[in-house]
């Protein structure tokens, strides 16, 4: 049986293949930590924290993890290489989560998002389509972008800074091997 979150694997094999900084993951809304041990399997150096407003649900989770709301996270700017968003976000009131996440992703952030939501009595809303989604996040550009279905999608988002150093570098090293 493949895991509930299967699709991260071939982000993280990206972000691992794209030799960027992988030292730190915040998972916010990290539940029973499924997507901790994923990034565990692919990093077993990273340091690996994950937050929840469940408790019961932190009780789980086998990661260094606390009962926190995202919204509390603005003392958490820089610390973390990669931010984890999986559908967290369109639970959040209004834009400020998009402010803190913004904020603490030192790399990029890994989202997991829906296109629609089905409400409780069948009726399906449109949020947002997936640029609509990326343009929440300044800073960063998508780079991976996955559909698991009609409906969600999986995206990895690099800090615009850190992407145009990592081209800079790309470049000179293709340089240095023409000459």
């Amino acid at each position: 049986m493949l895991p509930k979150h299967k699709y991260i694997t071939p982000m993280l094999a990206w972000i691992e293949g794209a030799r960027l900084p992988t030292t730190s993951f915040l998972d916010i809304g990290c539940h029973d930590g499924s997507v901790l041990d994923l990034v565990k399997q692919n990093f077993p150096t990273a340091t690996l924290y994950g937050i929840d407003t469940d408790p019961d649900a932190l009780d789980l989770c086998p990661h260094p993890c606390d009962e926190r709301d995202m919204h509390t996270l603005k003392d958490a700017a820089g610390i973390y290489d990669w931010v984890i968003c999986a559908s967290v976000l369109r639970y959040a009131h209004n834009g400020k989560p998009f402010d803190a996440v913004n904020a603490m992703a030192r790399t990029g952030i890994i989202l997991n998002e829906c296109l629609t939501w089905i409400h409780e009595d069948g009726t399906p809303q449109n949020l947002h389509t997936v640029d609509a989604w990326h343009s929440m996040f300044e800073n960063f550009t998508p780079v991976y972008l996955f559909h698991s279905n009609y409906h969600t999608f999986w995206s990895v988002l690099i800090r615009t800074d850190v992407l145009n150093i990592k081209k800079k570098e790309e470049l000179e090293a293709h340089a240095h091997l023409r000459s």
